[in-house]
């Protein structure tokens, strides 16, 4: 085992990214990115770190950055402002460097292009403090990428090793037409002075990166600006959705910084902006069917085989005085079975739960799109809930697959597709279990034999009439109002089933 991975796997992660100075760079889930500056070397040792140090004398990415850039810059970078205004140049402050690259996300298989790259700061600091697989600046002005490389080849001779980059910083001199970036998840362009011809070039071009890629810019796209899409219902530059935007500080001001963009590429944010409502004869495969173009950030889940679900759904017998609570951690799936929830079961209330705050964004997304666009499959009377917790008065559970809580259940609750155990009495091999109450006269109730029990003998266990009518299904012949006295018995001992 490499000395550098024997150190992250006895030590902290902190103290090993201490030992780097850039512990607020550090992966709380297995390593510092910014380890990427000595990988293939001696991985993360504090022995390697200190000669860094001693060399450098610097405790951060930023400081070698600085010392990185030791000529007169103003000429190459500020020099050419007569030229063309394309030209003129300002870039991320070191401050922001972190905060913008935050806005992306980051792993081996992450492709980083700056469009205007200028002296090339943002792209070193992504290649020494993110994980990813190419950073690659593109710059018009060769003066600027001849200061991109010599910073580049000034890192590489900060230590005496030489460094093994898990993606060695590249830079072009050259038109962003030029380039082939069709790899790209993430972008960043200093687009302040980018003329509309060439913002609208760029995001023809953006639109066929793959789902999920992302583009940060200063300014708004064309069609994208003054509160109003300009564009026509079947173009696909609807697939460029704004996602977020955030204030970086910049060299022109430090302090108050600049608007950043962030657009995300969903194609499926483009098919949805042609859709029309559904009618109210539509079937639940084609109510699935256009969710599938209409939900923006669930998974790829519409088009799959839904029998399983329904039956699950089911098996709950849920009627019109139910309270329906689904479980799940997958985001797509979790929507998915609330979304058939409604279509399928009688349920007057629904609860999505998932202590996920993304799960929770995409179920509501699922659920507003059904609204939206087919408002007749979810009449105005129907509430629908998204929570991290379970309320209390469940009367109904689809646990998907999760492990579920009996404390705000009601004796007579029905969980199905739950883990571990419930104090109820188990049905369908254990699959689906009907919640029990304490009943401190089972004796008495056994006594009874097999005598039939009605709503009127059992009405201090179960909360309503109504699911008492489920519970007896579940206890005697389907259907029937009455259930024997020894399975009402079975069902009030049950509530110590899980007290072993």
């Amino acid at each position: 085992m490499r000395l550098g991975a024997w150190l992250l796997s006895v030590l902290p992660v902190a103290v090993v990214c201490s030992a780097f100075g850039q512990q607020d760079e550090c992966d709380v889930n297995g390593g510092c990115e910014g380890a990427g500056l000595l990988q293939g070397n001696a991985g993360a040792s504090t022995r390697v770190a200190r000669e860094l140090q001693k060399a450098t004398g610097c405790t951060d990415t930023d400081c070698l950055l600085e010392k990185a850039f030791v000529v007169d810059e103003y000429q190459a970078l500020h020099g050419r402002h007569n030229v063309d205004a394309t030209e003129i140049y300002g870039e991320v402050a070191l401050s922001g460097l972190g905060r913008l690259l935050d806005l992306f996300e980051w792993g081996p298989d992450a492709r980083f292009y700056d469009l205007g790259c200028g002296a090339g700061r943002l792209v070193l600091k992504a290649a020494l403090t993110r994980k990813l697989g190419r950073a690659k600046g593109i710059e018009k002005v060769s003066e600027r990428v001849q200061l991109a490389e010599q910073a580049l080849n000034k890192l590489e001779t900060l230590v005496a090793t030489p460094l093994s980059w898990a993606a060695r910083p590249e830079f072009a001199d050259s038109d962003f037409g030029d380039v082939d970036f069709r790899d790209a998840t993430a972008i960043y362009m200093a687009s302040v002075y980018f003329p509309d011809e060439l913002m609208m070039a760029l995001a023809h071009r953006f639109v066929e990166l793959r789902n999920g890629a992302r583009i940060a810019s200063l300014v708004r796209f064309p069609f994208d600006r003054h509160g109003q899409s300009k564009l026509s219902a079947d173009s696909p530059l609807h697939a460029l959705r704004v996602i977020n935007k955030v204030n970086i500080p910049m060299s022109w001001d430090q302090d108050d910084g600049m608007t950043v963009f962030v657009y995300e590429v969903n194609r499926r944010a483009a098919k949805r902006v042609a859709l029309t409502p559904l009618p109210e004869t539509a079937t639940v495969p084609e109510v699935l069917s256009v969710l599938g173009d209409a939900v923006v950030r669930a998974d790829d889940v519409w088009s799959m085989d839904v029998a399983a679900l329904v039956k699950t759904l089911s098996s709950l017998k849920v009627g019109t005085n139910d309270e329906l609570a689904l479980f799940g951690t997958s985001p797509g799936l979790l929507a998915l079975r609330t979304v058939l929830a409604v279509l399928t079961t009688d349920a007057p209330r629904l609860v999505a739960v998932s202590e996920d705050a993304y799960v929770r964004a995409t179920v509501e997304d699922a659920i507003a799109a059904l609204r939206e666009f087919a408002p007749k499959h979810l009449a105005w009377h129907r509430k629908v809930a998204v929570v991290a917790q379970m309320p209390e008065g469940i009367t109904a559970v689809d646990g998907g697959g999760m492990s579920i809580s009996s404390e705000r259940l009601k004796p007579g609750a029905v969980v199905a597709a739950y883990s571990g155990c419930l104090p109820g009495l188990p049905f369908e091999g254990d699959s689906i279990v009907v919640i029990s109450a304490a009943g401190k006269d089972v004796a008495a109730v056994e006594a009874m034999g097999e005598s039939l029990l009605g709503w009127s003998q059992v009405s201090q266990y179960v909360a309503d009439r109504l699911h008492w009518v489920r519970l007896a299904g579940f206890l005697s012949a389907e259907g029937s109002t009455r259930a024997p006295a020894s399975a009402v018995a079975r069902w009030l001992r049950a509530s110590e089933r899980c007290q072993q």
